[in-house]
């Protein structure tokens, strides 16, 4: 489980004497268990600088124990920092979001989606799970309506490829009709 999270403000404990605030725009857990059952804990942090404010964001690697936390999203202090680096940005006429804030969102949706599932790892990255959509669950349709429509093209499927499957799969959905009505 990874101490930080992406949106998180952190300092960077080797930066220079200067106040210098980076943002969590991404994390791969690379931690593991040995053969002996000794769980070796290596997560990685991409973090880009946000203050103090550049035209260009400056991006970094880093381990866990070279950042120190600053603000979670929830936190007031959060809210403090980014009106401070938007009126400098805004003094400067640097319109729209900065380039690190589109990292933060697109990781963030990316991140929530490896959680749930929804992405699987490819041999070349990320991807979005396929949706089955030829299955119908026909013991799951949710109106009358929808179950008069099954009723209707499972007849018709019947009627042009003789298949009884077609047949069965009506009595299901005529169990699914009378639990609904």
């Amino acid at each position: 489980m990874s101490a930080y999270n992406i949106g998180d403000i952190v300092t960077y404990k080797v930066s220079s004497g200067t106040i210098e605030y980076y943002i969590i725009t991404d994390m791969e857990d690379y931690s593991f268990e040995t053969a002996d059952g000794e769980f070796i804990k290596d997560i990685d942090y991409q973090i880009a600088m946000i203050y103090p404010v550049h035209r260009k964001t400056k991006f970094a690697v880093v381990d866990e124990e070279v950042i120190k936390l600053v603000a979670k999203e929830t936190d007031q202090q959060y809210s403090l920092i980014f009106d401070l680096i938007n009126k400098e940005r805004d003094k400067r006429m640097w319109l729209g979001k900065p380039d690190y804030m589109v990292f933060v969102e697109t990781n963030k949706v990316a991140n929530q989606k490896k959680q749930d599932g929804s992405l699987v790892a490819t041999k070349y990255g990320w991807k979005e799970k396929e949706k089955d959509l030829d299955v119908i669950k026909y013991h799951e349709l949710k109106t009358v309506d929808d179950c008069l429509d099954a009723m209707n093209d499972l007849t018709a499927l019947h009627k042009n490829f003789g298949d009884e499957a077609y047949i069965q799969l009506k009595e299901f959905v005529m169990i699914r009709l009378k639990e609904l009505v």
